[in-house]
């Protein structure tokens, strides 16, 4: 009745209420008490509220991070303007409705539906991944908060011996050895900071004290009380910080600050190779290899050193005869 004329976007019909949204040309703007028209549909209203927005557009929600009172709403903007501060943004169908709080933040998004493809690595669009088992070190994969991920950089330490070989690979300091000039495995890689029984599901090292390069699942040496030699104890996992999970149960008793060591490879090698994978970085980590003869040919023992970095290690054993 005021005389303003605009193009209904949406309507939210409650029969004797409801809330209609407008794109209003240029010109009067309606205020309550006044009455609305519809111009082919002959259909009216009475005005209660208005609501101006100082931009308009529509937008495809994405991802709703719905934290109750406050959250965030990922959205791709398809026409208009994005909203401003303090700007009311309505669902298309469920016409629930929230204020925008601070400022918008835009990303740029390539013009290739997964981004960049680099000849080695992807770098994809927000919140576009690739399956776990296909990404490698060097692809990058921005969310929607725009924080990077990388995939971690696995890799693995292997030995070349022959079936029926012993292979061991252990931790190392990188300065000790022992009586015959080798170096020595570094066997207080760490101690315990809980005593073990035969009832133990966890081995518990002390906060922060599992190593970098550890793998997820492998075998430890633990000191155990009866004899101070050393038992070959299977973890199936860690949590980076202080504990392993065993595999089943502790062998026995072994007291508080008896010495543990990360098993690497400890085995009688099954195939001409042998190996453990694990997440490097940020640190290298040195080793000792030695593989004895099995149940070959005699041999002498083969003993060198290795460091586990960035691209993991090959150590080929050289097969001295000793018949």
């Amino acid at each position: 009745s005021g005389g303003g004329r605009g193009r209904l976007i949406q309507i939210e019909d409650n029969v004797a209420t409801g809330n209609l949204i407008f794109d209003m040309e240029p010109g009067n703007t309606p205020v309550a008490t006044e009455t609305m028209t519809g111009v082919t549909s002959g259909g009216d209203g009475t005005v209660s509220t208005i609501t101006s927005n100082a931009n308009a557009g529509t937008a495809l929600l994405v991802a709703l991070d719905d934290q109750g009172t406050v959250g965030n709403l990922f959205v791709q903007l398809l026409t208009g303007l994005a909203p401003v501060d303090n700007q009311l943004v309505r669902g298309d169908t469920s016409f629930a409705m929230v204020l925008v709080n601070g400022t918008v933040l835009s990303r740029t998004v390539n013009n290739q539906f997964v981004g960049v493809y680099t000849g080695a690595n992807y770098q994809t669009n927000f919140g576009i991944g690739i399956d776990t088992t296909d990404a490698i070190v060097g692809d990058k994969f921005p969310n929607l908060l725009d924080v990077t991920q990388e995939p971690p950089n696995n890799q693995s330490g292997s030995v070349t011996a022959a079936i029926g070989d012993r292979i061991a690979v252990f931790p190392w300091d990188g300065v000790a050895t022992d009586v015959n000039g080798d170096p020595e495995p570094d066997f207080n890689q760490l101690t315990l900071a809980i005593a073990l029984t035969g009832a133990s599901t966890i081995v518990d090292v002390g906060t922060g004290n599992i190593p970098d390069n550890t793998p997820a699942a492998g075998f430890l040496r633990i000191e155990r009380d009866s004899d101070n030699n050393l038992d070959l104890v299977e973890y199936a996992s860690h949590d980076g910080d202080d504990e392993f999970t065993l595999v089943g149960t502790a062998p026995g008793a072994a007291a508080i600050a008896n010495t543990v060591m990360v098993a690497y490879i400890d085995k009688v090698a099954v195939s001409a190779t042998e190996s453990f994978t694990s997440v490097f970085g940020p640190a290298t980590q040195a080793m000792v290899v030695k593989v004895r003869q099995g149940g070959v040919t005699p041999i002498k023992p083969f003993i060198t050193t290795a460091t586990f970095g960035a691209s993991g290690f090959s150590v080929t054993a050289t097969r001295t005869s000793d018949a």
